[in-house]
């Protein structure tokens, strides 16, 4: 099996209402937005891209309780949208808020 891990910085841009399994797990799903730049063969070259994440557990609370346009790191792995489909989903499994970051920019 292959390795299947992404790091990955971003803004929350959208996010709907928590919701939860039958089994009683939390479940937050939304869209983010990355900017950065990175250096590819090397150049310097733009990468500005939004993406769907999923968060369930904790890490659902937390991304529920983030204000809109949070910046955040995380982590987890990508998995397709819908079974069988080709939309990739970051499925979030650890998420650390820049709050500091954004009152000093404030």
């Amino acid at each position: 099996m292959g390795a299947n891990r992404c790091r990955l910085t971003f803004d929350v841009t959208a996010r709907d209402a928590l919701r939860y399994t039958p089994a009683g797990l939390a479940v937050s799903e939304g869209e983010g937005w990355h900017r950065s730049m990175q250096c590819e063969v090397g150049r310097t070259r733009e990468v500005d891209f939004r993406f769907h994440w999923v968060a369930m557990g904790d890490v659902a609370t937390v991304m529920d309780a983030l204000p809109m346009g949070a910046e955040v790191t995380g982590e987890g792995f990508f998995a397709a949208r819908r079974k069988g489909g080709r939309q990739l989903q970051l499925h979030l499994t650890a998420v650390q808020w820049h709050q500091d970051e954004e009152r000093k920019a404030q």
